[in-house]
């Protein structure tokens, strides 16, 4: 599904050419993916984390934690963290050359939903080698890579 320009504050917009009847129901999660970057587009346009000031990033961060705070399930929560760690191992990567950081920065996020996962996966007990072998995978890329950037 394609959608037209999309721009600050506006809604995003699906071509009509392509589902001339409107959405279907197994293009929910898709969507979905579409609103979270759109609202992550606007809150990057508007809340620079390497401006002087920081208020925009604050009032960001505080209203998504009003909403997100309220969320009684640890589990939900949890995958929330989890799947957003993911997005930014898979956006940071999208590029074809990357310099070494940014494989790093990539690493380290995939480290974090793993970590986070392995977590949620012990508080149901399960037996951990597989997940507990992928952690220690992504800190041995780390350590290597951060060897090879101090040479």
């Amino acid at each position: 599904m394609a959608f037209r320009e999309v721009r600050v504050g506006i809604a995003p917009v699906a071509d009509p050419a392509q589902r001339p009847h409107g959405p279907r129901p197994g293009d929910t999660a898709f969507l979905l993916g579409v609103l979270a970057a759109k609202v992550e587009l606007d809150a990057a346009v508007l809340a620079d984390p390497t401006d002087e000031s920081l208020d925009g990033v604050t009032e960001f961060v505080a209203g998504f934690h009003r909403l997100v705070g309220g969320v009684r399930a640890e589990d939900t929560r949890l995958r929330l963290l989890a799947l957003r760690s993911i997005r930014t191992a898979f956006d940071l990567t999208a590029a074809e050359e990357r310099p070494p950081l940014v494989d790093m920065a990539s690493d380290a996020a995939m480290l974090t939903a793993n970590l986070i996962n392995t977590y949620r996966l012990q508080q149901d007990g399960a037996e951990l080698h597989t997940e507990l072998a992928s952690v220690g995978q992504f800190l041995t890329d780390l350590d290597h890579a951060l060897a090879e950037l101090r040479t």
